[in-house]
C-alpha cells in the first residue's frame, strides 16, 4: 500500500469528483428484499440499496511498469521485483538501482525510499546452473509477503527470501507444479496460490510457509469472466467487466459488491482493488479511453441516495454506446435512473446460448416488457409493431425542441415507421451491405434481377465462382439471403413467398457456383480482378465515404453503381442498424424513457458515431466534407501533414484522390433510398439451408425443395408472431 498523495492532493480530487454511487448486494436488508423479487424479472433490476461514491484521484495516473511488483513488509518496508529495477519508474527522479540487466532483482526500501538491500533473484531462484544463463527463459509472476519473508512465484516454482538480505531461505513443494502460480494474501491471514492441474483446471492450494509446502484446499471456482484478487471482508475480490464481487473459499457464487453502471462508473474492468475497509475499496480504473485514474469507491448509507424514478431498459448483450449513455444519463439527471436487464445472463450451454433471446421475446409478448428495449435482428420486429407492443414516438419527436427541427435521413425513417405512419423504433447509425458493379456494366441504377446479371455473365463470359470475386456455392446463397431483405419472409404482415418464382431462379442461380473453391482461389492474388474483368462485381460493407471511394477509384478505377443484390422488388442492399431503441407501450414512466431514448439522435451524439452511417443529415454532410479532404497526421514537431491515400494492385500502389462534390452526393443520395434492413433468424436459416441441400445435392427439383421451404417456414412464422 503506497501513499497517493498529500491530504490537499486528496482535498483536490474530492473537489474534482462529484459523488458517485455503486451498488452494494451484500446488506442483508438487501438480501432479504431480493427473496420476495422473481429472480430474472423486470422488478429484480429495479430494485436499488446500498451504493458506493466513486472518488478519482487525479494524482495518480502515471502508467506503472506490469513487471514490477511492491510488497510492504510489517515495517512498512518495501519488496520489490522488477526487470532490472530501474526504480525511478516508481518512485521518481533519484531512486534508481543502477544500470538496467537482463536479470530480475528483489530490493528493499525503508519507508524514507532508501535501498536497504539488493539481491539477484535469477541467480538464487534457479533450479540449476544451466538455468541462470542469460538467454534461459525466467519471470516473475506475483510477490507477496509473510512472516519468513517475501514469497515469490516465478518460472521454476515458489521460494521464499530472506528479509534481511534477500537470500533464498526455502522452496514451497507442492503435489503439483506450482511454478508460475499466482499468490493471494488472504485477509485471516493466510496465504493462498492458484495453478493449473493436469486437465487445466484451476486448484488452489494454501502455503505452510514454516513448512516449506502447499496443500489442496476445497475450491472450485473456475470462472474466467472474474479476476481474483486479495479481497476484504471476503477472501477474495473477484472481478469482471461489470462489478467487483466477493467471495470465499469454498463458496461458489460471488456477492456483488459494487455494480459499475449502477455506479455510474465508465469501465469495463478494474486494473486492481485494494479493501480499505467495511466501507471504503482503492481501485485503479481504466475509463472507456483508456485513461487510467485511483479511485476510492466509498458505500453510502441508501437514505442519503437521492430517490430517483427507475427506468428500466432491456437487451439481450448490452451496446457498448447504449452503456456508456445509461451511465451519463444517470450522473446528470436528477430525477430518472435508467436500470440494465441484460437478457444474455439467461445463456447457458445447455440451451445453446439462447436463452436470453428466447427469455426476452418471452416477455415481449406476455407484457412483462421494459421500459425501454435494445432491439437486434434476430427479433420479429415487425410482429412486435403489428401487436401494438411499442409506443408510438410520433408525438414526443414532434414536440421535441432540438429533434423536431433536424433532418434525418428518409430511408431510416421509413425502416422505422409501420404502415400506419406510426414511428416504433429509433436508429442512431447503421451500416449499408450492397453490390457494387463498374457502371459501364451494370448502368446507373440501384436495382435489377437475376435474368439481367445472368445475360451480363454470358456477355462477358465471367466464371461464376469469379462473378463477386472467388465464392462457393453456400457463400453466395448465405449472401443472396441476407440481400434479399423482406423479399422472401415479412414478419409484419406474415407472409413467405419461398414457393415464389424469384426464389426458385435464385436456387437456380446458386447452383451454378462450384460447391468448393480451391486451393488456388484462395491464394491467388485477386486485387486485379475487377479491373481486369476476372470479376464483375463485389459485395460491399458499407459504413464510410472511404468505402465507395476506395472502391471506385482502386479496385475499378473507373464509375461504379450500387446496385445491389439482383431480386424483383426492392433494391437488392439492406441497412444494418448499429441498434434499434424502442419503448414499452405499457410503461409507466414514458416520459423518463423518451428522455434517455432522444440522445441518440441529439447533434451531440450523431456528431459523435463512428464505424456506422449517422442518420442525421447535417452529420452525414460534415462526414461528406471531411471526405473531400486529405487525410492527415501531426509530426513530431506538432504540424499536421497531408499524405495520399492509396491502394494497391499487385505491386503498384495507386492514388486514390479524395471525393468530389459530386461523389459525396451520389453517396448521400443513395442513403436516403436505402429502406430495407437486415432481419435474421437461426431457425429460419436452418430451415433454408436444410431443405436447400436436397436440391444442391440432385434429390430434388427447385420447385420441390421451394414448397417444402414454404410450408415449414410459415408454419414457424405463424407460431413465433
Amino acid at each position: 500500500k503506497e501513499d497517493t498523495g498529500s491530504e490537499s492532493d486528496e482535498k483536490d480530487a474530492e473537489e474534482e469528483q462529484d459523488s458517485e454511487s455503486v451498488e452494494d448486494t451484500n446488506s442483508d436488508e438487501e438480501e432479504a428484499d431480493d427473496e420476495s423479487v422473481e429472480a430474472g424479472s423486470v422488478e429484480e433490476y429495479a430494485e436499488s440499496d446500498d451504493v458506493l461514491d466513486s472518488e478519482e484521484n487525479s494524482d495518480s495516473e502515471d502508467e506503472i511498469d506490469s513487471d514490477i511488483e511492491v510488497e510492504l513488509d510489517a515495517d512498512d518496508e518495501m519488496m520489490v521485483t522488477g526487470d532490472g529495477l530501474d526504480l525511478s519508474e516508481i518512485m521518481g527522479d533519484g531512486y534508481s538501482l543502477g544500470a538496467e540487466s537482463e536479470n530480475y532483482v528483489l530490493a528493499k526500501f525503508d519507508n524514507t525510499g532508501k535501498n536497504v538491500w539488493r539481491a539477484d533473484l535469477k541467480n538464487t531462484a534457479a533450479d540449476s546452473e544451466e538455468d541462470s544463463e542469460e538467454d534461459s527463459y525466467f519471470y516473475i509472476y506475483s510477490i507477496v509477503n509473510s512472516s519468513e519473508g517475501p514469497i515469490i512465484s516465478d518460472t521454476n516454482g515458489l521460494h521464499v527470501y530472506s528479509p534481511e538480505d534477500g537470500s533464498l531461505v526455502k522452496d514451497i513443494s507442492a503435489d503439483i507444479d506450482l511454478s508460475s502460480s499466482s499468490l493471494y494474501p488472504l485477509s485471516s491471514g493466510k496465504i493462498v496460490c492458484s495453478s493449473y492441474d493436469e486437465e487445466g483446471n484451476t486448484v488452489y492450494y494454501e502455503i505452510d510457509v514454516a513448512a516449506g509446502k502447499a496443500t489442496s484446499i476445497d475450491f472450485a471456482f473456475d470462472n474466467f469472466e472474474y479476476t481474483l484478487m486479495p479481497g476484504y471482508g471476503y477472501d477474495f475480490f473477484a472481478c469482471s467487466s461489470e462489478a467487483i464481487c466477493g467471495i470465499n473459499i469454498g463458496d461458489t457464487d460471488v456477492t456483488e459488491l459494487c455494480n459499475y453502471v449502477d455506479s455510474d462508473i465508465d469501465t469495463y474492468g478494474a486494473y486492481f482493488v485494494c479493501g480499505l475497509s467495511d466501507t471504503q475499496i482503492l481501485a485503479v480504473i481504466p475509463d472507456a479511453d483508456g485513461n487510467i485514474s485511483l479511485q476510492m469507491l466509498t458505500k453510502v448509507n441508501p437514505s442519503d441516495v437521492v430517490d430517483k424514478e427507475v427506468i428500466t431498459l432491456g437487451c439481450n448483450y448490452i451496446d457498448y454506446d447504449v452503456r456508456a449513455q445509461v451511465i451519463a444519463f444517470n450522473k446528470e439527471s436528477d430525477k430518472y435512473k435508467v436500470k440494465i436487464v441484460d437478457y444474455s445472463d439467461y445463456d447457458t450451454e445447455d440451451n445453446d446460448y439462447t436463452g436470453g433471446s428466447t427469455k426476452l421475446n418471452t416477455d415481449i409478448v406476455s407484457g412483462n416488457t421494459p421500459d425501454i428495449l435494445v432491439l437486434d435482428s434476430t427479433m420479429p420486429v415487425d410482429s412486435y409493431n403489428a401487436k401494438g407492443l411499442f409506443e408510438d414516438l410520433t408525438e414526443y419527436f414532434n414536440s421535441d425542441e432540438e429533434l423536431s427541427k433536424m433532418d434525418f435521413l428518409d430511408g431510416i425513417t421509413d425502416i422505422c415507421t409501420s404502415d400506419e405512419g406510426k414511428l416504433y423504433q429509433i436508429i442512431p447509425s447503421f451500416t449499408v451491405e450492397t453490390i457494387v458493379g463498374k457502371t459501364a456494366d451494370v448502368g446507373d441504377d440501384t436495382s435489377w434481377t437475376l435474368d439481367e446479371l445472368e445475360s451480363l455473365v454470358e456477355k462477358t463470359g465471367v466464371q461464376y465462382k469469379n462473378i463477386f470475386g472467388p465464392y462457393s456455392r453456400d457463400e453466395i446463397f448465405a449472401t443472396a439471403l441476407e440481400l434479399s431483405g423482406t423479399s422472401f419472409i415479412d414478419w409484419g404482415t406474415q407472409e413467405c413467398k419461398y414457393n415464389s418464382e424469384d426464389f426458385i431462379k435464385l436456387l437456380e442461380f446458386t447452383n451454378k457456383f462450384p460447391e468448393e473453391l480451391t486451393e488456388e482461389d484462395y491464394i491467388n492474388d485477386t486485387s486485379s480482378y475487377w479491373r481486369d474483368g476476372t470479376s464483375l462485381l463485389q459485395v460491399l460493407y458499407f459504413s464510410a465515404f472511404d468505402d465507395y471511394n476506395t472502391l471506385k477509384k482502386g479496385a475499378y478505377g473507373e464509375d461504379i453503381t450500387l446496385v445491389g443484390f439482383p431480386i424483383s422488388e426492392g433494391t437488392g442492399s439492406i441497412v444494418t442498424p448499429s441498434m434499434q431503441i424502442a419503448m414499452s407501450s405499457s410503461s409507466k414512466c414514458k416520459d423518463g424513457a423518451w428522455e434517455f431514448m432522444r440522445i441518440f439522435l441529439t447533434s451531440k451524439f450523431q456528431n459523435a458515431v463512428e464505424g456506422y452511417f449517422p442518420v442525421s443529415v447535417d452529420s452525414l454532410n460534415t462526414l461528406g466534407e471531411a471526405a473531400k479532404k486529405k487525410p492527415t497526421y501531426t509530426d513530431e514537431n506538432g504540424k499536421e501533414v497531408e499524405y495520399d491515400e492509396t491502394y494497391t494492385i499487385g505491386d503498384t500502389d495507386i492514388v486514390v484522390d479524395p471525393m468530389t462534390d459530386e461523389e459525396v452526393t451520389a453517396v448521400i443520395d443513395y442513403l436516403n433510398t436505402i429502406n430495407s434492413i437486415g432481419t435474421y433468424s437461426d431457425d429460419v436459416n436452418n430451415i433454408v439451408y436444410e431443405e436447400a441441400a436436397a436440391y444442391f445435392e440432385g434429390q430434388k427439383s427447385a420447385e420441390e425443395v421451394a414448397d417444402i421451404i414454404q410450408s415449414r417456414v410459415q408454419i414457424y412464422v405463424n407460431e413465433n408472431s
